[in-house]
């Protein structure tokens, strides 16, 4: 996926404090929890005026806009979809992350414990080895319990990164979410809703982060973007009623259609 144009005015992401990767050690947050939100791409503009006060913004060798490509794995009967549909606690999402700016790549597991944390853990990939390291990886991590993991789907958008170093927590914001199934090539793009996500140490709904998100009307969500994608792409073929909210969010208020691109 290259990079797409979007109406946001540059001016306004060069008038934020911007910080580096090293900069950041109290918001770096591999162990945190997660809230979501989804916004209309027409708002993005106000939400960051409201954020700049309280964020400073990731540059990395100039980039403010950063490209992410990812490709999620799933057992051939989805069962790492269905632990997440089903509330199973502790459950897992398995993904290879590649930072396209940077030719950067790790293969990374989420669990979601049963306290609602996120943990991540994650190993870069050296290129020529990648699929050793991906066996060794999954062996490390006690996934080979769910038998011979597939890759299932392309996840790709560009992010930007905010941070408050001093509270230790970060806000992102993806732009463009790409879906493509791998199994279909069937393709969903998101062009008119932002998913925006708001990592703390703990939750903490009084938060200036939190209330800035909250004074622009949003209101969390329980998705993945691995979920949101494969509910899309597969309407008629995978059990989604716990994501009905989000799905007919996206559909009536953000123009978005359940119907995938063949």
């Amino acid at each position: 996926m290259g990079a797409r144009s979007f109406s946001l005015d540059l001016n306004i992401l060069n008038s934020f404090n911007q910080h580096g990767l090293d900069d950041l050690k109290n918001a770096k947050l591999m162990n945190r929890v997660d809230s979501k939100f989804l916004l209309p791409m027409a708002q993005l503009p106000l939400l960051l005026k409201d954020l700049k006060p309280h964020c400073s913004l990731l540059n990395i060798n100039g980039n403010l806009l950063a490209q992410y490509e990812n490709v999620y794995y799933d057992t051939p009967e989805f069962d790492f979809y269905h632990q997440h549909h089903n509330g199973k606690l502790n459950r897992v999402k398995v993904r290879r992350r590649c930072y396209a700016d940077h030719d950067l790549a790790f293969f990374e597991l989420k669990i979601k414990s049963n306290k609602s944390r996120t943990e991540k853990t994650r190993i870069k990939i050296v290129a020529d080895n990648e699929a050793k390291q991906f066996t060794t990886f999954t062996t490390q991590q006690c996934l080979q319990k769910f038998g011979a993991l597939i890759d299932v789907q392309n996840c790709n958008y560009q992010r930007l990164s905010l941070a408050n170093e001093q509270l230790g927590e970060r806000v992102t914001i993806d732009l463009n979410t790409e879906f493509t199934d791998l199994q279909t090539n069937n393709t969903i793009t998101l062009d008119r809703v932002c998913i925006v996500e708001l990592k703390q140490q703990k939750l903490n709904l009084s938060s200036p982060l939190y209330r800035v998100l909250k004074h622009n009307g949003l209101r969390p969500s329980s998705f993945s973007k691995y979920c949101l994608g494969t509910a899309l792409l597969r309407p008629n073929e995978i059990k989604s009623n716990l994501f009905k909210p989000t799905l007919l969010a996206l559909k009536r208020r953000h123009g978005v259609i359940n119907e995938p691109n063949v």
